[in-house]
């Protein structure tokens, strides 16, 4: 797939692919008057924005021809902040992922010739399947609103894509001091921000390890980059029991790292490193709870490959483990406990902790936990 500037011969193709007057005025954020458009009504509007130079129309395509379309405008030229809009992928191709390689495409378009520094757009509440193509892509939720159209309050998201640093970062992986906790606790807050459930409360959990008899300060490093925390992991001493003995383990939580640092590879360095620690610590082995489509990259499997359940006896992807010497986990199984600090996050004294923070709006998002 290939990107072009729009053509007026694009339109006839475009506008054949809207078949739906509800969606089609939500992709147009009810900017046509009438329904349905023809090719003539899309250049129309298109021809009044001729002389705008911060308005580009553009077209994916490839050997079948045109595949897809979006518009890009700058918003605001002095921060170089970029809105898409009008985003259309071929309707009998969806679900082939020919729409998150657009919005890659246009993503580099916007960062690399365009020197835009971020990238917004809005979608709707019920339309999920364009909401993960856009989280895909690493578009997140920042805020939510409504959007009024023939009396109806339609629910919209607005989200965001900031631009990535081109060169090898300058990563630093230390222990954390004093005076990285305000920074370490806002990262955690910023990574996990309506990522489970409305709000979060991993920021807090940090806060209340680090005085914690269970808490292992010593393989417990943060990562920083430009004199910033990028990212964190936090180890705990936690516990496999059986019938005959308990036998200890570790587990680790939160790792996270900020979004303005997603996708460079920092939290697999962070894992890398801390690993290693400890199983020269005499540490066997690492139990967790965490999300499936990441921690097997890194060595981890499912916990019902060494007989070891959730203390109410359970298995499913999430829950997770992986040695750290050969044999670490050999003869334990039973099941497994955190330490007791993760069921100390009371709904109340999170909402007091986030008090130090800067006021994040709590979004129901699809996916969630609850």
């Amino acid at each position: 797939m290939r990107l072009r500037p729009y053509k007026a011969c694009d339109a006839g193709t475009i506008v054949k692919w809207i078949k739906n007057e509800y969606a089609f005025r939500q992709w147009s954020a009810d900017k046509f008057e009438a329904y349905p458009i023809n090719a003539e009504m899309l250049n129309e509007h298109y021809d009044m924005q001729k002389d705008n130079d911060t308005f580009f129309e553009m077209t994916a395509f490839d050997e079948s021809g045109v595949v897809g379309h979006f518009i890009i405008r700058l918003i605001d030229e002095e921060k170089m902040i970029a809105r898409f809009g009008f985003i259309i992928v071929d309707d009998t191709i969806k679900g082939k992922g020919y729409g998150k390689e657009m919005l890659e495409l246009a993503c580099t378009y916007a960062f690399d010739i365009l020197k835009v520094e971020k990238i917004t757009l809005g979608v709707f509440a019920n339309n999920e399947s364009a909401y993960y193509c856009y989280k895909a892509v690493g578009f997140r939720a920042v805020s939510s609103g409504v959007f009024p159209y023939l009396g109806d309050n339609w629910e919209y998201f607005e989200m965001e894509k900031g631009k990535k640093p081109k060169s090898p970062l300058n990563i630093i992986i230390r222990e954390e001091t004093e005076k990285d906790y305000y920074g370490t606790e806002l990262m955690t807050q910023r990574a996990f921000w309506n990522k489970h459930h409305l709000g979060c409360d991993e920021h807090y959990l940090v806060h209340l390890l680090r005085t914690h008899v269970d808490y292992i300060p010593e393989i417990s490093l943060i990562a920083e980059v430009e004199g910033r925390v990028a990212g964190a992991i936090l180890y705990s001493k936690a516990r496999v029991e059986d019938n005959e003995k308990i036998h200890e383990v570790l587990t680790f939580g939160p790792l996270c790292v900020d979004p303005d640092y997603w996708s460079m590879g920092i939290g697999g360095e962070l894992l890398k490193v801390t690993m290693k620690m400890a199983g020269e610590m005499g540490y066997k082995a690492i139990v967790i709870y965490g999300e499936p489509d990441y921690y097997p990259l890194h060595g981890f499997v499912t916990c019902d490959n060494y007989g070891i359940t959730t203390p109410d006896g359970k298995n499913f992807s999430a829950f997770m483990c992986i040695e750290l010497v050969p044999g670490g986990l050999d003869g334990i199984h039973g099941k497994f406990y955190e330490s007791e600090v993760f069921e100390k996050l009371v709904p109340e004294e999170v909402n007091t902790y986030n008090e130090k923070f800067p006021v994040m709006q709590k979004i129901k998002l699809p996916g969630q936990w609850d």
